[in-house]
């Protein structure tokens, strides 16, 4: 069972289906972040992964053949609204870019819509800088997961060895360390001491590889808004600490997304959680 599958069957197990199906009632795929609103009025976030879904079209184009059948009788958001929710939250970790994010989102709506994010209530859960809860030293050597130039700069003089790692072949350089890639960025997750993931890693589908080659004693990070904070699957599976997003204000999320926001944008309306793992 992966993990998509795995929270899936969690998210059934909570109870949230008792009483009436949950249906995605908006979606909204914008520039920067994907955001789906559910019939019970919960949302889930996902980086829309916008340069990868144009290398998807450039990949098709032309060759309708044998091409994903999602895309070629899709027609936009629009038309997978009213549908159930575990049928879209199904298409998370799909090898196609637009699908999967679709799915994430729903994903991370129906994670937020479980029993124990009513309220403040968090096991586990603190607040504070994400580098400052992992305990970050001198003589750590950390790779960080996914190009974020916020996260480089912190961390940069600050630890003894610090590796990029991210597959976007437009990207060479990030806050003046070379990105790393293939062989290498296995060899050098597997030697650090500390492991940052971006939480884009969920909806392109290449989260389940990294979490397979983490390492016992390593102190690992999942960070960002394409995940809600439900930990449990994540800490099965190596992760140490989950810095994720959960929406406080489903139509006002909506509406940033819809106009281009980022993450910044949708700070107001999204809270950010931190769960360590005791």
């Amino acid at each position: 069972m992966n993990i998509y599958e795995e929270i899936i069957s969690d998210v059934k197990a909570s109870g949230i289906f008792v009483d009436k199906e949950i249906a995605a009632e908006r979606i909204c795929v914008g520039v920067h972040y994907t955001c789906v609103k559910l019939s019970n009025g919960k949302a889930g976030l996902c980086c829309s992964c916008a340069k990868d879904q144009l290398r998807d079209e450039g990949r098709d184009e032309g060759k309708d053949e044998g091409k994903d059948e999602f895309i070629n009788s899709f027609s936009g958001p629009a038309e997978l609204e009213g549908k159930p929710a575990l049928e879209l939250a199904g298409y998370a970790g799909s090898s196609n870019i637009l699908k999967s994010v679709i799915g994430a989102a729903t994903l991370n709506a129906l994670m937020a819509s479980m029993p124990q994010f009513d309220g403040d209530n968090f096991a586990n859960s603190c607040r504070g800088d994400t580098l400052s809860l992992l305990n970050i030293k001198s003589s750590d050597t950390v790779s960080m997961v996914g190009a974020f130039p916020p996260y480089t700069a912190k961390l940069k003089g600050l630890v003894k060895k610090l590796y990029v790692i991210d597959k976007d072949p437009d990207i060479e350089i990030c806050e003046g360390f070379p990105v790393v890639r293939g062989e290498e960025a296995y060899k050098t997750i597997s030697g650090s001491d500390v492991v940052i993931i971006t939480a884009v890693t969920f909806a392109n589908a290449t989260l389940e590889g990294l979490l397979e080659i983490l390492v016992p004693g390593q102190r690992a990070a999942l960070v960002g808004p394409s995940v809600a904070p439900y930990a449990a699957p994540f800490f099965k599976r190596g992760i140490t600490l989950l810095s994720g997003s959960l929406v406080t204000d489903s139509d006002k999320a909506m509406s940033t997304a819809s106009c281009g926001g980022n993450v910044h944008a949708l700070k107001n309306y999204a809270r950010k959680i931190n769960i360590l793992k005791s």
